[in-house]
């Protein structure tokens, strides 16, 4: 999928808890449940002045997150929502490490998240808090006894070695699971979507198991009239990330689902507090991320809520004594007057979602744009500077939603413009390997400006340095990472400040032949076929990919499938088509690549023809 393209996620299941620092396990807890529901719509009215719930016992949480499966399609972004909300409780919330487990991929069987949530049972008291998690594929199929589905369909989540249909978590199962877990206090928050489990790039979102129906009902109850019938009592409340007729976004800019990202933002932004008493509960939580999760998907996701309980809100903490944030860097570091500079770094702490950024001098004020709190200590954003900005060092400025701010004292220049071009007259070393790294020690020259960049370039290609450091007008430091594809001989190289001027050192550099790696293959998308179908495969990734590089499936005993209009995009990822003979054998299939040079990789049972 294209980086800049928002992608399609299956549900996931996103749990957090969060503690007041003065009242240890004050409780901050959710839950994304990847499967196929239906849940009536809610409205601002259920978010009720009631009162809230703070537990003074221990918080327990079990996280799973898969996007790498072993015989099912891969997703993007539910490992990264696992480490994400693992980081949030350690770091934000101060959960002990040793009171949260993160199944991660080929960690998260069935068997082990059973024995995870089984655990809980022994560890956690009535009054504990426990937090139970998965971000994976869902998918659904016939009631099974005891045939108390009243659209007749019951919901599965897939685990990492699910295969067939025996092999997911069904509904009744996870029922019992949590039911034999004593915390009478549990947050149930599911991010679903219309077609179940959805894979990223193929034709078809729904997860069909070999066991299961690919037919969707036109009316369903899901999860919701599961929990609510099942697990009536006063310890559940589900939030869901969307209602039954959508489905679940992620993003590749946010590196989340939509829903995930905005709670997270919420939880961590004071603006979030509509009654003002400086914590943020779920309810806030949810009333802050569904009108921006719904304008971010351009309202094709709503977000829903549903309380089986409204004795209580759960109240998701951010202390009035919140650190304040701390800027220690901006890349690039300079701009000049009458343009417009995108910051790809703005470095630091204590970042909360929402946080703005200036400049200031001598009480003029730039302000930028489009910021977007990537991390806790990185922030992305827009500085327009105007035609008649003070030339000369301005402060760069964050300041927090709750007010607090971080300053990094001439942090960033502006330039009138007439500034000199730059020259490059050597580069250590000026050779290098295809297929190595390179550090460079000095590129020499003259007029480097902080944030300049450099490049290698050779007949219309480019190779960017990574790691640049402008140790001083004369000098550059810098990583140039060389293909294994790279072209033999002479580059030119290229320093460009960040007003655009270049400088250019011809043939400065060599690229030599060096020991070619055989390629990898870790995927292929889509990773099934019909008989007598031509597959268009979207991204078949791995590593060391040539031009010229073949495709093939295989599998003892069955003739080789040769692909079609193979593309190699980058080293990284292949494009191509797979026409598959309608004699052709059905089963798994191992995909293998084979460079020019004759070397190869292969991925076992990654396409199935069906």
């Amino acid at each position: 999928m294209n980086t800049n393209e928002e992608e399609l996620i299956s549900s996931c299941i996103f749990t957090q808890v969060c503690m007041k620092p003065s009242q240890v396990g004050t409780l901050i807890l959710f839950l994304f449940i990847c499967l196929f529901i239906a849940v009536p719509a809610a409205t601002a009215s259920d978010e009720r002045a009631i009162p809230s719930v703070r537990a003074d016992s221990e918080v327990w949480a079990v996280i799973v997150g898969i996007s790498d499966f072993r015989f099912v399609n891969d997703l993007s972004y539910c490992d990264d929502d696992a480490r994400d909300l693992t980081t949030y409780l350690q770091n934000d919330c101060a959960i002990p490490a040793d009171h949260i487990v993160t199944l991660i991929d080929s960690q998260a069987s069935k068997n082990a998240i059973q024995s995870k949530i089984a655990e809980l049972q022994s560890k956690s008291g009535t009054d504990d808090i426990v937090v139970v998690s998965f971000s994976s594929h869902g998918t659904y199929a016939s009631d099974l006894s005891p045939y108390d589905e009243s659209d007749g369909y019951d919901e599965y989540i897939i685990a990492w070695d699910t295969r067939y249909l025996s092999g997911a978590i069904r509904d009744d199962e996870l029922k019992a699971w949590l039911d034999a877990v004593p915390s009478k206090n549990t947050l149930l928050i599911v991010d679903t979507c219309f077609s179940g489990g959805m894979t990223k790039d193929t034709g078809s979102r729904f997860i069909s198991l070999q066991d299961t129906t690919t037919t969707p009902p036109s009316t369903r109850d899901g999860l919701r009239q599961d929990f609510s019938r099942d697990l009536s009592d006063s310890r559940y409340t589900v939030l869901m990330a969307c209602n039954d007729a959508e489905l679940s976004g992620e993003s590749s800019a946010l590196q989340n689902g939509y829903f995930t990202y905005f709670l997270l933002e919420g939880l961590r932004s004071l603006s979030a507090d509509t009654n003002s008493n400086t914590y943020i509960s779920a309810e806030e939580g949810f009333f802050y991320a569904k009108p921006k999760v719904a304008a971010y998907s351009s309202n094709s996701q709503n977000p829903q809520i549903y309380d089986g309980d409204t004795a209580h809100q759960i109240e998701l903490t951010l202390p009035q004594g919140a650190p304040a944030p701390t800027v220690t860097g901006v890349t690039p570091g300079s701009g000049v007057v009458g343009s417009s500079v995108s910051i790809s770094n703005l470095a630091g702490t204590n970042f909360q979602g929402g946080a703005s950024v200036e400049l200031q001098n001598d009480g003029q004020v730039i302000e930028a744009s489009g910021e977007l709190v990537v991390t806790a200590s990185q922030i992305t954003c827009t500085i327009d500077i105007p035609s008649d900005a003070a030339v000369g060092s301005w402060d760069v400025v964050v300041t927090n939603p709750d007010t607090q701010y971080g300053i990094l004292s001439n942090g960033f220049s502006v330039t009138s413009g007439g500034l000199p071009a730059p020259t490059v007259t050597a580069i250590t070393p000026n050779t290098g390997a295809a297929g190595t790294t390179v550090s460079i020690t000095n590129l020499a020259g003259s007029s480097f400006q902080s944030g300049a960049a450099v490049e290698l370039r050779k007949d219309g290609q480019v190779i960017a340095a990574t790691s640049e450091g402008v140790v001083s007008d004369t000098q550059i430091t810098c990583t140039i990472v060389l293909p294994s594809d790279a072209t033999i001989g002479s580059w030119d190289v290229v320093v460009i400040n960040p007003d655009t001027q270049s400088g250019t050192l011809a043939g400065g550099f060599t690229v030599t032949a060096g020991s070619t790696p055989a390629p990898t293959v870790s995927r292929i998308q889509p990773s099934s076929g019909r008989l007598g179908t031509t597959v268009t495969v979207t991204n078949l990734a791995g590593t060391n990919f040539m031009p010229g590089a073949q495709v093939q499936l295989r599998k003892s005993g069955a003739p080789t499938i040769e692909a079609t209009n193979e593309v190699v995009v980058s080293s990284l990822k292949i494009t191509g088509k797979i026409p598959i003979p309608s004699t052709a054998t059905k089963g798994v299939y191992d995909v293998v690549v084979i460079n020019p040079d004759g070397k190869s990789g292969i991925k076992s049972s990654a396409f199935r023809i069906l």
